[in-house]
């Protein structure tokens, strides 16, 4: 199962950002403007694909975070542990909404995060083309290198 870890949140927005320059993807920083990205084609076939991949991904890590909510609740002493709490939830709602992105120009660079943080394996996107899980590859490679 994948790792849920706060702390490198930052560190994985520092990579995702790099990762944007060197594919020469363009990203807006900061503003409410939409990513331009080359956009391949998905057949019908390799949308199903993606959207089980993507749906089933985003599952397990919301299951992994109810378990660590559910140990943190029966750890409840006092205020601030329900604080915590709160604080820990809002943290994994901005890092799931901002990783999980749907949109078809984005997908492989969301597809090589959620490899890199062990959410998928690359086998569970076979039967994307070879062009779209190359470029899921060349991403992954350079997350796990940095």
């Amino acid at each position: 199962m994948g790792r849920i870890d706060i702390e490198n949140t930052y560190f994985l927005r520092q990579i995702d950002c790099l990762v944007y320059e060197l594919y020469g993807f363009t990203r807006p920083v900061q503003t409410g403007q939409r990513v331009k990205m080359t956009e391949t084609g998905w057949s019908k076939r390799e949308k199903e694909i993606a959207r089980r991949v993507f749906e089933a991904a985003y599952r397990r890590e919301c299951m992994a975070a109810l378990e660590v909510v559910r140990k943190m609740a029966a750890e409840i002493d006092d205020p601030t542990d329900l604080w915590r709490l709160s604080e820990y939830l809002v943290k994994m709602r901005k890092e799931v909404d901002e990783k999980y992105d749907y949109r078809y120009s984005v997908l492989p660079i969301v597809f090589a995060r959620l490899i890199h943080e062990e959410w998928i394996k690359p086998e569970d996107l076979a039967g994307l083309s070879e062009e779209k899980l190359e470029k899921i590859r060349q991403i992954a490679e350079f997350w796990t290198r940095s």
